[in-house]
């Protein structure tokens, strides 16, 4: 289905087929660039998540597949959703939910910190779609204002899994790690309990979706 004629024309196209016109560039980084596309086929607005071509082989490219393959098993209405990838002369892309929107951190930037009701929406939303994440075994690692896109009803979307892990990878990695730690103590002095941090009961993504909220409230 074409876009409407009133459109400009796109940038570029993506995929062997041109099935995606590129209609705008929606943000650029060290790893890629995002643009906001016009799926030819089913009609409808997508964005496009194309990798950096130096970036195509290497660490580069197994952030890429990672975002992928995590993103791939979660559905849910605070994270946003991956329909497909795709590779093309220009190298591989992620064929992803557009939404209309602005990062959390555009949002603050522009208008300053949220009223209470506003920040506790935004929060309660990263918990859901963050506890949704854990529950598939996934742990996001990068949660930031900048990584949370807000819709037109003020929804968090959380997004960019290139980093994320999956739990028993980070378990393999914690018993890797203390195999090569001092052994402790035998016994904890009164001064060693003072200071002891407490065992974390909180998953990591969850710990860290909290100050995201907060520094989105007044005062903050």
């Amino acid at each position: 289905m074409p876009r409407p004629t009133s459109e400009k024309p796109p940038l570029a196209y993506a995929g062997t087929d041109r099935r995606y016109e590129l209609v705008e560039l929606l943000g650029k980084g060290g790893m890629g660039t995002v643009f906001r596309a016009h799926d030819t086929r089913l009609g409808r607005d997508v964005a496009i998540k194309r990798i950096r071509i130096e970036q195509a082989n290497g660490a580069g490219f197994q952030r890429f597949e990672r975002e992928a393959q995590s993103v791939a098993i979660l559905q849910h209405p605070n994270i946003v959703t991956l329909f497909d990838t795709a590779r093309d002369g220009e190298g591989p892309f992620l064929v992803m939910e557009y939404v209309q929107g602005e990062s959390l951190h555009n949002r603050l930037a522009r208008l300053g910190a949220m009223e209470d009701a506003a920040a506790f929406a935004v929060f309660e939303g990263l918990c859901k779609g963050v506890s949704h994440a854990h529950a598939k075994g996934l742990i996001h690692r990068d949660i930031k204002p900048s990584n949370v896109i807000l819709d037109r009803a003020g929804t968090a979307k959380l997004l960019d899994f290139g980093l994320a892990r999956i739990r028993e990878d980070l378990r393999r990695l914690r018993a890797a790690w203390a195999r090569h730690l001092p052994a402790p103590a035998p016994a904890c002095t009164p001064a060693r309990a003072t200071h002891a941090a407490p065992a974390p009961s909180t998953p990591p993504s969850l710990s860290i979706a909290f100050p995201v909220a907060r520094n989105s409230a007044p005062g903050r």
